[in-house]
């Protein structure tokens, strides 16, 4: 580029971020929580003999443990996102999923009985506390940042960019502003499905 050229990303004025997976570290955060309420009901003094040996298994990493029984509920998402058609079908949210998808996964692994219905909702809920990738908050503050000189930022190195950051998300509004909120993400706007009445690909 030739000197006193623009460069064509000074046109840019807002950044849209898909957040599941590209923002957050999903995985980890939901293996992290299943096994954690796992690891509790066994320790608990009334857990069946049955529910222990399955719990137990699990945690040895026996049909796959945990990680794959978190992919299975990731997958669920992916195909209630994209079979949702929003000129037939009643809105439901993400979370709604969640919860619904929970209680259905835990009965096919054998755990239908392993948790009382506050527990699995507040496991489903899991979603809201995704730790961030561990270069996520800094650069969305340093993308949404002004600069103050040429030197100095909230983030210490080299100004900020000035730019509106915002989730795009399938993610109902309740789920992105706690992700936010948790991960001191720093988004100046949220974008959600919800917002629309239709998930991603959808082109409504």
């Amino acid at each position: 580029m030739s000197p006193g050229t623009v460069s064509p990303l000074a046109q840019i004025k807002a950044l849209t971020f898909d957040v599941f997976g590209t923002v957050v570290d999903w995985r980890t955060s939901v293996v992290d929580e299943l096994a954690l309420r796992a690891h509790r009901k066994l320790a608990a003094p009334d857990t069946s003999p049955e529910l222990r040996a399955r719990l137990e298994a699990l945690a040895a990493g026996d049909d796959g443990g945990w990680p794959r029984f978190a992919q299975a509920w990731r997958k669920s998402y992916a195909a209630f996102t994209r079979s949702f058609d929003p000129s037939r079908d009643a809105w439901r949210t993400v979370d709604q999923h969640h919860r619904e998808s929970l209680a259905v996964l835990l009965r096919e692994w054998g755990l239908g009985d392993a948790y009382s219905d506050a527990e699995v909702e507040s496991l489903s809920l899991v979603w809201h506390r995704l730790s961030p990738w561990p270069d996520s908050a800094e650069g969305l503050h340093a993308l949404g940042s002004a600069s103050t000189s040429a030197t100095t930022t909230t983030t210490g190195g080299g100004g900020g960019c000035g730019l509106v950051t915002a989730t795009l998300s399938n993610g109902n509004l309740a789920l992105l502003r706690d992700l936010d909120d948790f991960g001191a993400l720093g988004f100046r706007e949220l974008l959600s499905a919800e917002t629309f009445g239709a998930y991603k690909p959808s082109l409504r």
